[in-house]
């Protein structure tokens, strides 16, 4: 029992554990689509709104249908989005 009250304890701080790279401007490094569409291009920007698990909220400059939801994996393939375990390393 001890150990299903420390999991979920676990789970809901992470859950409600602030977006570390928010507002924070990324450069991309390499072309790539997500499966929603959206392109990014080496020398594009974009702008971290919000983040929850792996869906992440960007905003990118003169882009017609901000904001973009993509997951932190195509963000990862494109740009250096960190990953979780960075982010956990870095006590954030």
């Amino acid at each position: 029992m001890k150990k299903a009250v420390k999991a979920s304890k676990a789970a809901l701080a992470k859950r409600n554990a602030p977006c570390a790279t928010k507002d924070q401007v990324f450069e991309v490094v390499s072309d790539g689509r997500d499966d929603s569409g959206l392109r990014l291009s080496a020398g594009d920007e974009y702008r971290v709104m919000d983040c929850d698990g792996d869906a992440v909220q960007i905003e990118v400059p003169c882009g017609a249908d901000n904001p973009y939801f993509v997951s932190a994996g195509f963000l990862r393939s494109v740009s250096g989005f960190p990953t979780e375990d960075a982010d956990s390393v870095n006590g954030q």
